[in-house]
């Protein structure tokens, strides 16, 4: 037992590797080119599919871009980052590599680009990562402001300007809010508790990963056809629907919001493991430090918020997430309008935008409710 605790503590630097082998070892450049692999692979099984059933056109946009770009060509970035490495090995039957703490901190600053499992490497990580996209959650609210200095349109149109809206609030509230108390956690509570780390290191370097690609599959959706989402950070049906948000940027987002929850879902459940089972002897519930007990209700209401009752009277938002995606995609939910009298014409709907100014500024026709009510909208 002692000999298992003290191999632990000891720090191994990584054996040499180069040449070939550079581009099997996990981090960001097998990441490229696995994220081009799983992406041709789920090309293929796309086209393969739709000539298979005789669907025309075979190369169909919208299907390519679901399966292709939003699915398999993530996967395939997690997976060059060594996300999956030790339960690839274990499924497959080869010798899994036990954790010796091998990966463990940052000697260089290439350190912190790839998959780290100690705590305070996937602290700084995170924290760092919240700071680039608070950065750029700032420039959108700037870009906001500056649109509503006078009134009228100055800059952008009214779909642009409900595009800023929308992407600023998901960046600062899913992209910096949460995960910068995941951040400060992951350095500062196995520390305060006394542990040697979390109590599943590898969760906890998956839920960085999730985190930081649900924010690039986030902004990539400025690049969709059709502009990025433009529902609000609420996204609420039936603004979100296709026959209101045509394109792929609100399936961008709805994506995005699914891998940032799966994020937090694993640092939540990892944070309350560590609390509650890998205290310090002596550390009892009366002597936890205060910013533990915070990140305990942290965690807690995450797990609420994203487990219980998810059915379809469970969270406002997690509904409206899937029934998004299903419903854009697969015809799987339908709303009903808020007003008898609110089935509007794509045309009639444009007009009311032109006429009056983007959707967040002003709404006054009384068929419609105002999007930030939280009633639904036309």
């Amino acid at each position: 037992m002692t000999t298992t605790a003290s191999a632990h503590d000891v720090h191994h630097a990584p054996g040499p590797t180069g040449g070939w082998r550079l581009l099997y070892k996990g981090g960001l450049l097998r990441a490229a080119w696995m994220l081009v692999l799983f992406g041709g692979i789920g090309f293929g099984l796309v086209v393969l599919a739709r000539w298979a059933g005789g669907w025309h056109p075979i190369l169909a946009t919208e299907p390519l871009v679901l399966v292709a770009a939003l699915v398999a060509a993530p996967i395939g970035f997690l997976a060059g980052v060594g996300a999956f490495d030790y339960w690839a090995y274990y499924a497959l039957g080869f010798p899994t590599r036990e954790e010796d703490h091998s990966g463990h901190g940052a000697r260089s600053w290439r350190d912190y680009f790839r998959v780290n499992t100690d705590h305070k490497v996937i602290g700084i990580q995170y924290m760092v990562t919240t700071f680039f996209f608070f950065l750029a959650g700032g420039m959108l609210a700037l870009l906001v402001r500056a649109e509503l200095a006078k009134p009228g349109m100055q800059f952008f149109d009214n779909q642009t300007f409900n595009g800023l809206f929308s992407v600023h609030a998901s960046l600062m509230i899913f992209l910096f809010v949460i995960p910068a108390f995941a951040g400060l956690a992951n350095f500062a509570v196995p520390l305060m508790l006394g542990a040697g780390d979390m109590a599943f290191p590898r969760l906890n370097a998956l839920s960085y990963w999730l985190y930081l690609l649900g924010g690039v599959v986030l902004w990539l959706s400025w690049f969709a056809s059709g502009g990025t989402a433009k529902a609000g950070w609420w996204s609420y049906p039936t603004l979100s629907e296709a026959q209101f948000s045509p394109g792929h940027g609100q399936d961008y987002w709805i994506l995005a919001i699914h891998i940032l929850t799966l994020s937090s879902l694993a640092g939540a459940i990892n944070f309350l493991v560590t609390i509650h089972n890998m205290r310090s002897p002596g550390m009892t519930w009366m002597r936890l430090p205060l910013f533990v007990w915070s990140i305990e209700t942290y965690a807690l209401l995450l797990l609420l918020a994203l487990l219980i009752r998810l059915t379809s009277k469970g969270p406002v938002l997690y509904r409206q997430v899937r029934c998004g995606l299903g419903g854009r995609k697969f015809t799987l939910c339908k709303f009903r309008s808020m007003h008898p009298d609110a089935d509007l014409r794509r045309e009639e709907l444009d007009a009311l935008n032109e006429m009056d100014g983007p959707a967040f500024k002003i709404r006054n026709d009384p068929r419609c409710t105002a999007i930030g009510s939280g009633r639904g909208t036309c």
